[in-house]
């Protein structure tokens, strides 16, 4: 009898150190690309708490500041194209605590390494979005590009046409009802006008 409670014990014991070691790591992987909607693309959060989430991150490429709020661009290495844009605003001018910190409202990206539970990521094609996001729709935005807008869960998706076979070019998340838009040309002039400053 004590073999056999010895023996599950050690079965046990074995089981907790090899879960212990094993799914943080793969929790870890998974989290850091995933993107959830009126929430996070990453590591990168929405949210009041601004500073605390930056601070684990490298300099921007590009932080354009004024007006109690900035736009920052990351750029990939080799490939500009591949970019992750936040906006923030100060929490003073909001309301948000803590006061003297700062909002994450809007986290973007062209990147292909992030991608959502149900797999839609840049390059997913538009019939792939509407089927897992029912309730996009297009925005009325003036702009060159077509973009789908789920606004009560807060997540958008860029694309250069409007046909169900159109590819991803870009995703954003954002407070849900609350979005701002922010396109490639947006992005793509940011940075083209800091880079010739």
């Amino acid at each position: 009898m004590q073999k056999h409670i010895i023996k599950f014990i050690s079965i046990l014991v074995i089981f907790a150190v090899y879960h212990g070691m094993k799914s943080p790591c793969f929790a870890s992987q998974k989290f850091s690309s995933l993107i959830v909607a009126g929430k996070r693309i990453g590591r990168m959060v929405l949210g009041p708490n601004g500073y605390a989430i930056l601070k684990h991150f490298s300099k921007p490429n590009i932080n354009d500041a004024g007006m109690s709020q900035t736009r920052q661009v990351w750029m990939g290495k080799g490939d500009s194209h591949a970019t992750l844009f936040i906006h923030t605003t100060a929490n003073g001018a909001i309301d948000a605590k803590p006061e003297n910190g700062i909002t994450i409202d809007l986290i973007r990206t062209s990147s292909r390494s992030f991608h959502t539970a149900s797999g839609i990521s840049v390059h997913s094609t538009l019939a792939q979005v509407k089927h897992v996001f029912p309730q996009v729709h297009r925005s009325h935005l003036k702009s060159s590009s077509v973009i789908y807008v789920d606004r009560q869960h807060g997540i958008a998706f860029e694309f250069t046409r409007d046909v169900d076979s159109a590819r991803c070019i870009a995703i954003a998340v954002f407070p849900p009802r609350h979005p701002y838009i922010v396109t490639s040309a947006d992005v793509n002039r940011l940075i083209r006008d800091n880079v010739s400053k």
